[in-house]
Protein backbone atom coordinates (compact mmCIF):
# COMPACT_ATOMS: atom_id res chain seq x y z
CA UNK A 1 0.00 0.00 0.00
CA UNK A 2 1.48 3.46 -0.91
CA UNK A 3 -0.14 6.40 0.58
CA UNK A 4 0.60 10.02 0.31
CA UNK A 5 -0.32 12.96 2.59
CA UNK A 6 -0.40 16.45 2.40
CA UNK A 7 -0.38 18.20 6.17
CA UNK A 8 -1.86 21.62 6.54
CA UNK A 9 1.84 23.22 6.43
CA UNK A 10 2.07 21.85 3.06
CA UNK A 11 4.44 19.03 3.61
CA UNK A 12 4.15 15.99 1.69
CA UNK A 13 4.84 12.31 2.98
CA UNK A 14 5.03 9.25 1.16
CA UNK A 15 4.86 6.11 2.08
CA UNK A 16 5.16 3.09 0.30
CA UNK A 17 6.25 2.56 -2.83
CA UNK A 18 5.70 5.35 -5.82
CA UNK A 19 6.45 4.70 -9.25
CA UNK A 20 6.45 7.88 -11.02
CA UNK A 21 7.75 6.38 -14.52
CA UNK A 22 10.43 9.96 -15.16
CA UNK A 23 11.24 13.22 -13.25
CA UNK A 24 10.56 14.17 -9.42
CA UNK A 25 10.80 17.70 -8.76
CA UNK A 26 10.68 19.23 -5.39
CA UNK A 27 10.34 23.38 -5.42
CA UNK A 28 9.53 25.19 -2.64
CA UNK A 29 9.13 29.13 -1.93
CA UNK A 30 12.30 28.91 0.71
CA UNK A 31 13.82 26.03 2.27
CA UNK A 32 13.13 23.12 0.50
CA UNK A 33 13.89 19.37 1.81
CA UNK A 34 13.56 15.84 1.03
CA UNK A 35 13.48 14.40 4.42
CA UNK A 36 13.99 10.44 4.24
CA UNK A 37 12.92 8.62 8.19
CA UNK A 38 13.82 5.47 9.14
CA UNK A 39 11.88 5.86 12.23
CA UNK A 40 14.34 3.39 13.78
CA UNK A 41 18.11 4.78 14.95
CA UNK A 42 19.24 1.55 16.13
CA UNK A 43 20.80 -0.31 12.61
CA UNK A 44 18.29 0.87 10.05
CA UNK A 45 19.85 2.73 6.69
CA UNK A 46 18.40 5.71 5.04
CA UNK A 47 19.62 5.40 1.16
CA UNK A 48 19.17 7.06 -2.38
CA UNK A 49 20.16 4.21 -5.09
CA UNK A 50 20.87 5.06 -8.56
CA UNK A 51 20.08 2.04 -10.77
CA UNK A 52 19.95 1.32 -14.31
CA UNK A 53 18.86 -2.16 -16.51
CA UNK A 54 22.02 -4.06 -15.24
CA UNK A 55 22.12 -3.14 -11.79
CA UNK A 56 19.64 -1.51 -9.74
CA UNK A 57 21.57 -0.27 -7.14
CA UNK A 58 25.11 0.08 -8.61
CA UNK A 59 25.25 3.53 -7.05
CA UNK A 60 24.48 4.54 -3.53
CA UNK A 61 24.36 7.10 -1.10
CA UNK A 62 24.17 5.72 2.35
CA UNK A 63 23.57 7.07 6.06
CA UNK A 64 23.71 4.46 8.92
CA UNK A 65 21.95 5.72 11.65
CA UNK A 66 23.50 3.03 14.15
CA UNK A 67 27.30 4.14 13.19
CA UNK A 68 25.82 7.99 12.24
CA UNK A 69 27.91 7.77 8.88
CA UNK A 70 26.92 8.69 5.35
CA UNK A 71 28.52 6.08 2.82
CA UNK A 72 29.14 7.24 -0.89
CA UNK A 73 29.15 3.69 -2.90
CA UNK A 74 30.09 3.23 -6.90
CA UNK A 75 29.87 0.50 -9.61
CA UNK A 76 28.54 -1.50 -6.76
CA UNK A 77 31.20 -1.27 -4.13
CA UNK A 78 30.67 -0.43 -0.66
CA UNK A 79 32.76 2.44 1.25
CA UNK A 80 34.42 4.23 -2.02
CA UNK A 81 33.72 7.52 0.52
CA UNK A 82 33.03 7.26 4.14
CA UNK A 83 32.60 10.40 5.86
CA UNK A 84 32.29 8.78 10.00
CA UNK A 85 30.52 10.76 12.49
CA UNK A 86 33.27 12.50 13.62
CA UNK A 87 33.61 14.22 10.32
CA UNK A 88 36.76 12.21 9.44
CA UNK A 89 36.69 11.00 5.63
CA UNK A 90 38.05 7.55 4.65
CA UNK A 91 38.41 6.58 0.94
CA UNK A 92 38.97 2.75 0.20
CA UNK A 93 37.38 1.49 3.84
CA UNK A 94 35.17 1.78 6.59
CA UNK A 95 36.61 3.10 8.62
CA UNK A 96 40.41 5.35 9.25
CA UNK A 97 43.66 3.69 10.34
CA UNK A 98 46.04 5.41 12.72
CA UNK A 99 43.20 7.87 13.46
CA UNK A 100 43.11 9.91 10.49
CA UNK A 101 41.21 12.66 9.87
CA UNK A 102 41.61 12.00 5.87
CA UNK A 103 42.72 8.80 4.49
CA UNK A 104 43.12 6.99 1.30
CA UNK A 105 43.18 3.60 1.73
CA UNK A 106 44.48 0.72 0.24
CA UNK A 107 45.84 -1.87 2.63
CA UNK A 108 47.92 -1.61 5.72
CA UNK A 109 51.04 -1.38 3.65
CA UNK A 110 49.33 1.08 1.16
CA UNK A 111 47.83 3.98 2.63
CA UNK A 112 48.09 8.10 2.61
CA UNK A 113 46.93 9.78 5.61
CA UNK A 114 46.52 14.01 6.95
CA UNK A 115 46.71 14.62 10.83
CA UNK A 116 47.34 10.78 12.05
CA UNK A 117 49.15 9.08 14.99
CA UNK A 118 51.83 8.80 12.64
CA UNK A 119 51.97 12.54 11.66
CA UNK A 120 50.13 15.16 10.29
CA UNK A 121 50.87 13.94 6.71
CA UNK A 122 51.87 9.95 6.75
CA UNK A 123 52.62 7.95 3.53
CA UNK A 124 53.02 4.19 3.99
CA UNK A 125 53.69 2.51 0.73
CA UNK A 126 55.30 -0.89 -0.39
CA UNK A 127 55.38 0.27 -3.93
CA UNK A 128 58.24 -1.57 -6.44
CA UNK A 129 58.04 0.91 -9.19
CA UNK A 130 57.20 4.15 -8.06
CA UNK A 131 58.37 6.18 -5.45
CA UNK A 132 56.56 7.38 -2.09
CA UNK A 133 57.30 10.64 -3.15
CA UNK A 134 56.92 12.15 -6.42
CA UNK A 135 57.98 16.09 -6.76
CA UNK A 136 57.44 17.89 -9.83
CA UNK A 137 58.44 21.79 -11.08
CA UNK A 138 58.19 23.22 -14.30
CA UNK A 139 58.02 26.82 -13.10
CA UNK A 140 60.94 28.86 -11.71
CA UNK A 141 59.84 28.42 -8.27
CA UNK A 142 61.55 26.47 -5.17
CA UNK A 143 61.40 22.41 -5.22
CA UNK A 144 61.26 22.53 -1.65
CA UNK A 145 61.23 24.42 1.55
CA UNK A 146 61.49 22.89 4.52
CA UNK A 147 60.94 25.47 8.34
CA UNK A 148 61.75 25.25 11.52
CA UNK A 149 59.31 27.56 13.30
CA UNK A 150 60.25 30.71 11.02
CA UNK A 151 63.81 29.51 9.84
CA UNK A 152 63.88 27.81 6.43
CA UNK A 153 66.46 25.15 7.25
CA UNK A 154 66.14 22.85 3.88
CA UNK A 155 66.18 23.82 0.62
CA UNK A 156 66.24 22.89 -2.63
CA UNK A 157 65.97 25.45 -5.29
CA UNK A 158 64.98 25.11 -8.77
CA UNK A 159 67.66 23.69 -10.73
CA UNK A 160 68.39 21.51 -8.10
CA UNK A 161 70.57 22.99 -5.88
CA UNK A 162 70.30 22.12 -1.72
CA UNK A 163 71.10 24.13 1.50
CA UNK A 164 71.06 23.25 4.65
CA UNK A 165 70.95 26.15 6.45
CA UNK A 166 71.15 28.13 3.35
CA UNK A 167 68.13 29.09 1.68
CA UNK A 168 69.92 30.37 -1.36
CA UNK A 169 72.44 27.36 -2.34
CA UNK A 170 74.93 28.87 -5.29
CA UNK A 171 76.43 25.43 -5.41
CA UNK A 172 74.86 21.77 -5.68
CA UNK A 173 75.05 21.29 -1.51
CA UNK A 174 75.81 24.23 0.62
CA UNK A 175 75.89 23.04 4.50
CA UNK A 176 76.17 26.27 6.84
CA UNK A 177 75.20 27.29 9.94
CA UNK A 178 75.53 30.37 12.47
CA UNK A 179 77.14 29.12 15.12
CA UNK A 180 80.73 30.20 16.01
CA UNK A 181 81.23 27.02 18.06
CA UNK A 182 84.01 24.25 17.16
CA UNK A 183 81.40 22.21 16.58
CA UNK A 184 81.75 20.36 12.60
CA UNK A 185 78.69 21.67 10.21
CA UNK A 186 79.30 17.92 8.44
CA UNK A 187 79.98 14.92 9.93
CA UNK A 188 81.54 11.33 7.95
CA UNK A 189 80.47 8.96 10.29
CA UNK A 190 82.10 5.61 9.48
CA UNK A 191 79.99 2.71 11.52
CA UNK A 192 82.97 0.57 11.78
CA UNK A 193 85.23 2.83 13.54
CA UNK A 194 84.98 4.91 16.88
CA UNK A 195 86.23 7.93 15.00
CA UNK A 196 84.07 10.63 13.78
CA UNK A 197 85.44 12.78 10.74
CA UNK A 198 84.41 16.15 10.99
CA UNK A 199 84.08 18.97 8.86
CA UNK A 200 84.40 22.51 9.98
Amino acid sequence: TTTFTIDETGDATFAGTVNTGGNVTITGSGNTALLINTGNNSGDNSQIKFGDSADDDVGQINYDHQDNKLEFRTNGASNTLVMDNSGNVIIGAATAADGAHFQHYQSAARHQSFQSSNGDLAIVTDNNSNPAVYIKGTGTADLVNIFDNTTEVFTVLDGGNVGIGNNNPADRLVVQKDSANQEPILVLKNDNTTDDNGVS
